[in-house]
């Protein structure tokens, strides 16, 4: 398989007038992947039908922020795990760090070691656009 990737000019950050310019590598031209493209994909690697496949995913979409909620991380085998992070505000007591100096929070997903492996092996074609 191979990655697209295309050529992007940047100023140097906090310079004024923009400083010395670089240029930097970025992955370009990825499709979205609806979930009813991603069910006839697995129903067909599978002895599962379309429509279960498609229950399941929905199924995950729905449980998983419930589970979140319940402070749990939710590991998904081989694919990754989700879980929750927070930030707050500096406060100088315990007194003080209350859950209304949180200010930040995020879903985290950390993806799992056989998929991540698998697509260092990618290989690479610069892209016209």
């Amino acid at each position: 398989m191979t990655l697209k990737y295309k050529i992007v000019q940047q100023a140097e950050p906090g310079v004024k007038g923009g400083g010395q310019y670089r240029y930097h590598l970025r992955a370009t031209g990825r499709k979205l992947v609806t979930i009813d493209e991603l069910s006839r994909k697995l129903a067909k690697e599978s002895s599962l039908n379309e429509v279960s496949v498609k229950s399941v995913l929905w199924g995950l979409s729905s449980i998983i922020p419930d589970l979140l909620l319940n402070n749990c991380s939710v590991e998904i085998g081989d694919l990754g795990i989700f879980s929750v992070s927070l930030k707050s505000e500096p406060v100088a007591t315990p007194e003080e760090a209350t859950w209304r100096k949180i200010n930040d929070l995020k879903v985290n997903f950390r993806v799992g070691k056989k998929i991540q492996e698998q697509v260092k092996r990618a290989s690479f074609e610069r892209s016209d656009g």
